[in-house]
C-alpha cells in the first residue's frame, strides 16, 4: 500500500467520522467507528514526511497555513459542541478547541525543535545528555496541544514526535500500536479499574463500552494498514489532499446551516 492510498483510506474515513459528528441525529453511530482509522494514519505519514521532506520548515509552515484556512470551517461545523446551547453559529476560535491540522503542524514543530536544538551542540562530549536535554523543548512544544485544545491533544502531538524517532519499520508499528491502544482503550480501562469487570456487563454502560471497544478495534486496524506502507508515494496529489479537509468541514458547515432552523421548527 503506497502513500497515496493511506492518504485516500483516511481521507474517506475522516469524512464519514466529521458527518457522523456534525449530524449525529441523522447519521449511525458506526460513522464515528469508522472515523477512528483516520488519525493513526495521518499521523504515521507526517512522523514519516518529517523524515524524508526536503525541507522541514516549510512543510510545517504548509500545514500551519492550512490550520488557520481551515479553523473557520471547523468551528463552524463542531461549535455545536463547544458552545452552550449548541450555537455554532456564532463559533469561531482560533485558540480554543482547534482542528487536527493545529496537532500536524505541532507535531512537525516538536520534531523541528528537537533537531535544532540537537545541531547546537553545547555538549560535544556527552551526545546521550545532549540527545536527551534536546527531547525537552519538544516536550514543552506538545504540551501546546493541551493549551490551545487540539484534537487529540497534547497525546496526538507527543505521538507523532515519537513515531518520528522510530525510524525502522517495526519500531514505527510497535509505538504506533501502543499509542492507538493508550488513545482509545483509556476510557476501557478506566472503567474495569474504577468500576469493575462486572461494569462490562452493565446494560446502562453497554453503548458506551461498544462505542470504547469499538474505536479502539478500528484504530488497530488502521495500525495494521500503516504496516502495510510500501515506501512509496504513488500518485501525487499533495495539494489535493491538503485542500479537502477545509473544503469538506465548509459544506458540512454549509449543510449544517441550511438545517439550523429545523431544530427549531423541525
Amino acid at each position: 500500500m503506497n502513500a497515496f492510498a493511506l492518504k485516500l483510506l483516511a481521507s474517506a474515513c475522516m469524512l464519514i467520522d466529521h458527518a457522523g459528528a456534525v449530524f449525529p441525529d441523522y447519521l449511525p453511530s458506526y460513522f464515528r467507528w469508522i472515523g477512528r482509522i483516520s488519525f493513526p494514519v495521518y499521523a504515521s505519514l507526517i512522523a514519516r514526511g518529517c523524515v524524508y521532506t526536503k525541507n522541514r520548515l516549510r512543510y510545517m509552515i504548509r500545514l500551519g497555513v492550512f490550520a488557520l484556512i481551515s479553523e473557520i470551517p471547523f468551528d463552524l461545523a463542531f461549535g455545536q459542541y463547544f458552545v452552550p446551547y449548541g450555537d455554532s453559529l456564532l463559533y469561531v476560535n482560533f485558540l480554543q478547541h482547534t482542528n487536527v491540522f493545529y496537532t500536524l503542524f505541532l507535531g512537525v514543530a516538536s520534531v523541528n525543535v528537537y533537531e535544532k536544538v540537537r545541531q547546537l551542540r553545547f555538549l560535544p562530549a556527552a551526545p546521550m545528555l545532549h540527545r536527551i536535554l534536546a527531547l525537552l523543548p519538544a516536550v514543552l512544544v506538545c504540551l501546546l496541544g493541551d493549551l490551545l485544545t487540539t484534537d487529540y491533544g497534547a497525546f496526538g502531538i507527543l505521538l507523532i514526535f515519537v513515531l518520528y524517532l522510530a525510524r525502522s519499520k517495526w519500531a514505527h508499528f510497535f509505538v504506533l500500536l501502543c499509542g492507538v491502544t493508550v488513545l482509545y482503550g483509556g476510557d476501557l480501562f478506566y472503567v474495569v479499574t474504577n468500576l469493575g469487570f462486572g461494569a462490562l456487563l452493565d446494560p446502562l454502560l453497554r453503548p458506551q463500552i461498544l462505542t470504547v471497544c469499538m474505536f479502539l478495534l478500528f484504530a488497530v486496524f488502521a495500525v495494521f494498514c500503516v504496516l502495510l506502507y510500501n515506501g512509496r508515494q504513488g500518485p501525487r496529489l499533495k495539494w489535493a489532499f491538503y485542500c479537502f479537509y477545509p473544503v469538506h468541514l465548509a459544506v458540512l458547515a454549509a449543510i449544517l446551516i441550511l438545517l439550523y432552523p429545523l431544530r427549531f421548527f423541525g
